[in-house]
């Protein structure tokens, strides 16, 4: 989903004034962000797995611990990764490894700015991705 609404963009961008450096900055924050969540998700699929094995094998304290396990990892885990994302000194060593300190100082300079909203978007969806785990391993989809 986010990779159409991301071409949507990429798409809409080009009506812009500064048409290309938008485009750079969308397409690493959109990486940046996308790397990150993978985490999120592993941490998600393993809550998963472990309340559900857990409450299939009749255990609802091993699954009651495995979900407070998953749940207490994630606040560290999304408090870190945001503070990697905006704190700027942290920003030019993940720009480094991206190679965006290749790019013009106007779109280095917008990233720092946009790379806060990332970090607030990552803290919620974070949260959002391993408790929806622990749900379906509880078994209560809503969809």
């Amino acid at each position: 989903v986010e990779s159409v609404g991301f071409s949507g963009l990429a798409a809409s961008s080009s009506l812009l004034p500064a048409a290309v450096q938008e485009l750079d900055v969308m397409s690493v924050s959109l990486n940046v962000y996308a790397t990150f969540c993978m985490a999120f998700a592993g941490l998600g699929v393993s809550a998963d797995t472990r309340v559900g094995n857990s409450l299939g094998k009749g255990a609802p304290e091993e699954a009651k611990r495995a979900a407070l396990t998953s749940a207490t990892l994630v606040l560290p885990w999304t408090l870190l990764q945001g503070l990697a994302i905006a704190t700027p000194a942290s920003f030019v060593w993940i720009a480094r490894m991206l190679n965006v300190d290749k790019l013009s100082a106007e779109v280095q300079e917008e990233l720092e700015q946009v790379m806060r909203l990332v970090a607030c978007i990552g803290f919620v969806d974070g949260m959002q991705i391993v408790q929806s785990g622990i749900l379906r391993g509880v078994g209560k989809q809503w969809y």
